[in-house]
């Protein structure tokens, strides 16, 4: 009977995960960037990416908020930033560009971590995760900022999109005559439980798809939320076994 059940618990959970496809991501509000404080500290770090780096002249990691943003590894912690699909390049030093508006607020490593971005036309493009923990719950924080000068009118904006759930974020809004608008940049933050190792956001933008930092936090830490969950396992076993 004991080896009945544990090949049972076994086969479910394969099943579970080659079933399993990327979860939906319960997405908060958007928030314009403001200052250091925007950085979430909440749950235990896992992965903090920034697509600036100084290979092609931009700048090393950044700490911001107590939180280092990697421009060169895109594995951290057992989890891997895959490179995205549908963007056509990346620019390390061109998407903050002097100090009007609320970027002057910003501190220089803020503005430094937001520098770099992957960028592209109008379309989609798809950023995954790779190697999470199935029943583990994840925060995400995603940036897209762009604060270069521009004449005309603008109002760029793109739609996130994780399993059945998504949100717009407006990232560079000018008017005539003005070189920097008051949004030029948000972020936003989700929340999933993963139930697959791997989670895919699709970017979409009638404008340009962009990307430029993200951050991925276990919440509330590593391993809470599947020690939970062996409690009801635990009891079924239990019974099975008298």
């Amino acid at each position: 009977m004991k080896h009945k059940t544990t090949f049972l618990v076994a086969l479910a959970a394969l099943a579970i995960a080659g079933s399993a496809s990327a979860a939906s991501i319960t997405w908060d509000a958007p928030t314009a960037i403001a200052s250091e404080s925007d950085v979430s500290l909440n749950g235990t770090l896992i992965l903090a990416k920034q697509v600036t780096h100084t290979t092609y002249g931009g700048y090393a990691n950044q700490t911001v908020n107590g939180v280092t943003f990697d421009g060169f590894n895109n594995t951290q912690n057992g989890v891997t930033f895959d490179i995205p699909s549908g963007f056509s390049g990346s620019d390390q030093t061109g998407f903050v560009v002097g100090t009007v508006g609320t970027l002057g607020t910003l501190s220089t490593e803020y503005q430094r971590m937001l520098t770099g971005g992957y960028y592209g036309g109008a379309g989609t493009a798809t950023v995954t995760l790779n190697g999470l923990t199935l029943g583990q719950q994840y925060e995400l924080q995603f940036w897209v900022a762009d604060y270069r000068s521009f004449g005309g009118n603008w109002n760029r904006s793109l739609m996130l999109s994780a399993g059945n759930a998504s949100s717009a974020l407006t990232y560079l809004q000018v008017a005539s005559g003005v070189n920097q608008g008051s949004v030029s940049g948000s972020y936003i933050l989700g929340t999933f439980t993963a139930d697959n190792s791997l989670q895919s956001i699709t970017i979409n933008s009638g404008d340009s798809v962009q990307l430029n930092a993200l951050q991925l936090r276990a919440i509330p830490e590593p391993g809470a939320t599947l020690l939970s969950g062996l409690g009801p396992l635990a009891l079924l076993r239990r019974r099975r076994s008298l």
